[in-house]
């Protein structure tokens, strides 16, 4: 009786592992089988294990890095939002700053026309036109040397034959005289059509120079004309100019009254503020009545601080109360008082001021076109 042999084909897909055990005992290798089976399952389950764990490691460390940049980002948000707040509060602090330094701003400035500076010395701001350019003719080559009846290319090639035969030879020489001749005529040619084109090109770029002057010529009577004009304008509003002085020096009334709204156009407020303001000269009394339309409440600026609170991440804005906007008012419109008879005293050089009376003039209402005098200040 013969022995037996058993052979067990052990895998395991998860590993891609592949072995063949083999032996005489059934249950022995069955056993082997079974052992090998579990030492590979449990290489794989740690092996599955490590692979999670890493897995879980690169997800926690990117949850950390979407977190710390939406940190980061927050944060230079909150930075921009927090700048922005800053800004807007120094703003509106000059605000109020420019609204309680009214009267002050004005002190350090000479209100006074300055005559001299309101002429017009600007020169005529088109160039003057030049002539244009007219490119040379191109160059022509020349054909080059006459042909000479001396080249060896003009003799005729004479064999023995040709000394044998006078006819031969004859035609030789024919040959090369007319080999001669048709190479002189073709080069006379040649001459005769770069002296042309020469003199072509010559005629037109005369005939282009002549054309740029012409052009020129046009061009420049035009400028000087337009010159001409521009400046008979200049000077013409420069002696308007200077008509005007000499009708304020002589304290002309309605120059005065000119004078006086020149002086007032000058003066530096907020674009919000009204501008209209009313002038009457009496030359008997030497008194300018001033009609000024004043701000309202709504000028005034409110806005003390503007924060930007983390917490609800939004703006909270600070105003003053309505007593103290009140006050600002109050104290901005006599200001406005006070300067417009310093402004107008102090550019009075025609001495044609020995009084001002400030009539300040107000809105009844919000909406409202009605005016009403709230203060008058001799």
């Amino acid at each position: 009786m013969g022995l037996s042999y058993f052979q067990i084909v052990v895998r395991h897909p998860g590993l891609n592992r592949y072995r063949v055990l083999s032996g005489t005992d059934w249950y022995t290798v069955n056993l082997k089988a079974r052992r090998q089976y579990e030492d590979w399952e449990r290489e794989w389950l740690e092996e599955q294990a490590t692979q999670q764990a890493r897995k879980a490691e690169v997800s926690r460390r990117a949850a950390e890095a979407r977190s710390l940049k939406r940190r980061e980002q927050q944060d230079a948000l909150v930075r921009q939002c927090e700048d922005w707040a800053a800004r807007q509060t120094a703003e509106a602090q000059s605000a109020i700053e420019k609204v309680r330094t009214t009267l002050a701003r004005t002190l350090g400035v000479n209100d006074a026309i300055d005559w001299e500076g309101l002429e017009d010395r600007s020169e005529f701001p088109v160039p003057r036109p030049v002539v244009e350019k007219v490119a040379p003719p191109p160059d022509v080559p020349s054909p080059g040397e006459a042909p000479s009846e001396s080249d060896p290319r003009y003799k005729p090639s004479l064999g023995l034959l040709s000394r044998l035969s006078s006819n031969r030879r004859r035609r030789k020489e024919e040959e090369a005289r007319a080999r001669y001749e048709n190479d002189l005529t073709r080069w006379a040619n040649e001459v005769r059509e770069a002296r042309s084109q020469r003199e072509n090109l010559y005629n037109r770029y005369q005939a282009g120079i002549r054309a740029a002057e012409q052009s020129y010529n046009r061009r420049l009577d035009a400028w000087r004309a337009e010159q001409q004009s521009f400046l008979n304008v200049r000077d013409q509003r420069n002696e308007e100019l200077r008509a005007r002085r000499r009708a304020y020096q002589s304290a002309e009334p309605a120059a005065v009254v000119a004078y006086g709204g020149m002086v007032l156009a000058r003066s530096d407020y907020p674009d919000a503020y009204p501008r209209d303001a009313e002038l009457d000269y009496d030359a008997e009394s030497r008194r300018l009545v001033v009609d000024f339309t004043l701000p309202p409440l709504d000028c005034v600026p409110d806005v003390v601080e503007v924060v930007f609170d983390r917490t609800v991440m939004d703006y909270v804005v600070h105003r003053m109360s309505e007593v103290e906007r009140a006050r600002l008012h109050t104290r901005l419109l006599q200001q406005i008082a006070v300067r417009t008879i310093h402004e107008l005293f102090e550019s009075d050089k025609a001495t044609a001021l020995d009084e001002v009376v400030f009539n300040g003039w107000l809105r009844t209402s919000a909406g409202a076109t009605g005016l009403e005098c709230v203060m008058s200040v001799r």
